[in-house]
């Protein structure tokens, strides 16, 4: 059972989305400006578990995201409005300023790990994340937007609506950044997907 067939399934345990990859950042600083990435989910492929691909050799297939979770935690409360956007595009994985993640299984038995030459996740540590690449399909255009204010902890949970998943390419990724920025705000911001592939 190595893959998933995106349900439910009576007296089977095969789930919906077996994957999820998150990473939070560190406390968000005051430097940062609207534009600047704070984290990045990158997808290059998959390496089979089978022949006829020769031994560690990625092929390119996607996976499947069901759900993208934002949630940022303020330690400093912003006085107008801090806001983060979900942009799709293609990319390579940024090395610098932050910290690697690597997807986890929902369920550990059937399913195989998943490399960083497969799918990663990289947050930022106190600033922008910088090093490889992403170009949006339409910088205007993002999937989801997370804002707060002065009322505490802003939240978003991006779920497709016609139950169709979000699928990412290889080569294609999820670039999370900065929208709107409240110089006197910092926090820790939370980011997650759940996938199948």
């Amino acid at each position: 059972m190595g893959g998933s067939n995106r349900a439910f399934e009576p007296g089977s345990l095969q789930v919906s989305a077996p994957y999820f990859i998150a990473g939070r950042t560190g406390v968000l600083g005051t430097g940062l400006a609207a534009g600047d990435p704070v984290a990045r989910l990158v997808h290059l492929g998959m390496v089979p578990g089978v022949p006829p691909a020769a031994p560690g050799v990625v092929v390119p297939t996607p996976i499947q995201i069901s759900q993208i979770r934002l949630k940022f935690s303020a330690t400093a409360l912003p006085t107008l409005v801090h806001s983060f956007e979900i942009l799709k595009g293609a990319g390579a994985q940024a090395d610098t300023g932050g910290t690697l993640h690597l997807p986890q299984r929902r369920k550990t038995s059937g399913y195989p790990t998943i490399a960083a030459t497969e799918t990663s996740l990289y947050t930022a540590t106190t600033g922008a994340i910088s090093g490889g690449s992403f170009t949006p399909l339409e910088a205007a255009a993002p999937l989801d937007v997370v804002a707060m204010g002065t009322q505490g902890v802003g939240v978003t949970i991006w779920k497709p609506f016609d139950t169709v998943p979000l699928q990412l390419e290889a080569g294609e990724a999820l670039e999370v950044r900065l929208l709107q920025d409240d110089a006197t705000a910092t926090g820790i911001l939370l980011v997650a997907f759940d996938f199948l592939r």
